[in-house]
């Protein structure tokens, strides 16, 4: 009754309810007395007065299942922290209450204070565990459900639990074996989210570093064969992030595991933000309790909020620790002085230094300024210093050449083109190779793009090309297609630069510009806006080309080729060649020809839809969003009204069950469309 009482008083008094009786402020007064009568129970039991703590038990399971738990456990355990700071007998009565604790209501409680502990000391003594082994469920619920099951943003948790744990090595070590053996699994690799991912990889990293060297030596052969799996598993993945917790992990443990052994090292960005993250659990945290307010005082606190306000999340609860302000010393003072005026004396910034802005290298070869040249200096080289001084001048106006001449010559040229450039590696590490080569690539396949979709569509399946290669293929499809679909048309520059365009004019046109251009010259505005720009218009020139780009590609995506395994292992090959056709799909435009590729791609989509692949499955649905918007209503209920019920049975199963999270948000908005 007690706990149901503002819901009964809700019902009867409707819109006029206190405040005081809402959800928030009535569990915030029903934490305050919990408090007060804990602390009036340690005082009974000095006198050896025999107390029960299980009719609080029910009260607490009984609110934090009828309301939010956080309205309760946010000022509860807050109070409880400064009671049992120096109250051992309070200790004692907090101990039995969580023992006291249905199990549902415990799991509430004990992840709200590993998630709201600043130390690990705060964590054992608001837990109640004071030796081990531990109750079942409560080693259930530490051991597997908080470090594997949940998924939590907060490494807080894993670092408080596994602290606690790491009193007892032997209940650390099976946890340290499981959190390995779930991070090199391959199935859960593929069907956990990153989020829950990148949780489990900084608590094996913590676990690991809290493990008694004498507990690794002796199971070193397991922990190193589950490692190599796990390694292979993530380096395997197309997802960069995973492939650097990988990398990450690997020179981690191997540090670990083998002390004596030679150094494993990968090369990766060392300054990015996951990588960063990751070293920070490398430094040992220092595991002392922060100053605690006294008892009375917290109450006096509490009971002075007369409005209370709905609790926040567990986010709010993370106190930074102070900064400490070092002050410099009358020495350290000197000794500054002393360096700055050194500095000052052997300073040049009172030199004028030389104007170097027009400085070019100068080389013996000169830029090519015909299109055969720049192929002969692409492809015929004598010795390395000649090929490197060609290559860097090659490339930097290949681009310009080959958009003012190639449209001029032979279709045939543009193959060749293709394949010199393709085939063209960066052996120099020059600035910017890869991106002069592929506006190199764009520039030919803009400029001949019926001889280049022949191309690059017949190549994509050979087999004398690596992955990079094919993957730059798809790239410059997906870039040279949207800029054949948005060609800016401007009228003045075509009257303009043709003088035939002048003369063909007729007369008609001629005095109605001169009557459009004196009436304007007259008219009074008011506006502020008096000088109106005509807006750009685009045309779309790939409409007529889009059949031959985008049915070459799909022709032979389900193959299994010898070379090439596109449903088996090459997953980034495979989701980016779906995003490419759904590239050309979106930039055909509405076109007759469109629902003869819609249509394609919908029966792709349908065999790759449950692919274990997350980056496969966000290609695919982004793919269907947009075959539904590449197609009218009419057309779809006429060529797909019994597929609706199949398609919105996958895209609700997609909605809630998928681990990744962006699937999970593109089949919400692929069946908001339906």
């Amino acid at each position: 009754q007690v706990a149901s009482l503002p819901d009964v008083l809700g019902n009867v008094l409707q819109r006029y309810l206190p405040l005081q009786l809402a959800p928030a402020g009535y569990c915030c007064s029903i934490a305050f007395q919990l408090a007060r009568c804990l602390f009036i129970l340690s005082q009974a039991m000095q006198h050896s007065i025999n107390v029960k703590v299980e009719p609080l038990a029910v009260l607490v399971a009984s609110l934090c299942a009828k309301s939010n738990p956080n309205y309760l456990l946010e000022p509860l355990i807050e109070l409880i922290n400064s009671l049992t700071k120096n109250n051992f007998i309070a200790r004692r009565l907090w101990a039995a209450l969580m023992r006291s604790l249905d199990d549902r209501c415990l799991e509430q409680v004990v992840t709200y204070i590993s998630k709201w502990s600043q130390s690990t000391i705060t964590f054992k003594r608001l837990l109640g565990i004071s030796q081990f082994p531990m109750e079942d469920r409560l080693q259930r619920l530490l051991c597997s459900k908080l470090l594997l099951l949940r998924g939590f943003t907060c490494i807080r948790v894993g670092r408080n639990v596994l602290t606690f744990l790491a009193d007892h090595s032997e209940t650390l070590l099976k946890v340290t074996i499981n959190l390995l053996s779930v991070w090199s699994d391959k199935n859960a690799l593929l069907l956990t989210s990153p989020e829950q991912h990148e949780f489990i990889t900084k608590c094996l990293i913590i676990a690991l570093h809290l493990l008694p060297p004498e507990e690794l030596a002796m199971q070193r052969v397991e922990l190193h064969r589950m490692l190599r799996e796990g390694v292979n598993h993530h380096l395997e993945s197309p997802q960069v992030a995973v492939r650097i917790i990988g990398m990450f992990v690997a020179e981690v443990c191997t540090r670990r595991i083998h002390p004596d052994g030679p150094a494993l090292e990968f090369t990766y960005d060392k300054t990015d933000a996951l990588v960063l993250q990751l070293q920070d659990l490398l430094v040992p945290k220092e595991n002392e309790e922060c100053d605690v307010e006294d008892f009375e005082t917290v109450l006096e606190r509490i009971q002075k909020t007369t409005s209370p306000n709905i609790p926040s999340t567990y986010d709010q609860h993370l106190v930074k620790p102070p900064v400490a302000v070092l002050k410099p010393s009358s020495q350290s003072k000197q000794i500054l002085k002393t360096v700055t005026s050194q500095e000052d004396l052997d300073s040049d910034d009172d030199l004028e230094p030389y104007d170097m802005s027009e400085d070019t290298v100068e080389s013996k070869f000169e830029a090519p300024y015909y299109i055969r040249d720049l192929m002969d200096m692409l492809g015929n080289t004598q010795n390395e210093a000649e090929e490197y001084e060609k290559l860097r001048l090659a490339l930097e106006v290949g681009e310009e050449i080959i958009r003012q001449q190639l449209p001029r010559e032979h279709p045939s040229l543009a193959s060749q083109l293709l394949s010199i450039l393709i085939h063209l590696q960066d052996k120099f590490s020059l600035p910017d190779f890869i991106g002069l080569r592929r506006r190199g690539l764009i520039a030919v396949c803009v400029s001949q793009p019926m001889e280049s979709a022949q191309f690059l569509t017949g190549e994509f399946y050979r087999t004398n090309y690596s992955v990079v290669q094919r993957l730059d293929m798809l790239h410059v499809i997906s870039t040279a297609v949207q800029e054949l679909s948005s060609r800016p048309v401007s009228t003045t520059s075509s009257i303009e630069d043709t003088n035939s365009a002048q003369q063909v004019v007729s007369d008609r046109q001629d005095w109605r510009q001169v009557v459009s251009r004196r009436i304007e010259a007259n008219t009074r505005r008011f506006s502020s806006t008096s000088h109106r720009h005509e807006p750009v218009k685009y045309q779309n020139c790939f409409s007529p080309l889009a059949g031959y780009f985008f049915f070459p590609l799909a022709e032979k995506l389900d193959r299994c080729l010898v070379h090439l395994s596109l449903m088996d292992q090459d997953f980034v090959l495979l989701s980016s060649l779906i995003r490419t056709l759904t590239t050309i799909l979106h930039c055909t435009g509405p076109v007759p020809l469109t629902e003869r590729m819609v249509r394609t791609l919908v029966d792709m989509i349908w065999f790759l839809r449950l692919h274990r692949e997350p980056s496969v499955r966000e290609a695919s649905l982004t793919a269907f969003i947009q075959s539904l918007l590449s197609v009218s209503n009419h057309q779809l209920m006429a060529n797909h009204a019994l597929e609706f019920a199949d398609w919105k049975d996958w895209l609700l199963e997609a909605m809630e069950h998928d681990p990744s999270t962006q699937v999970r948000s593109l089949a919400q908005n692929a069946i908001s469309l339906l």
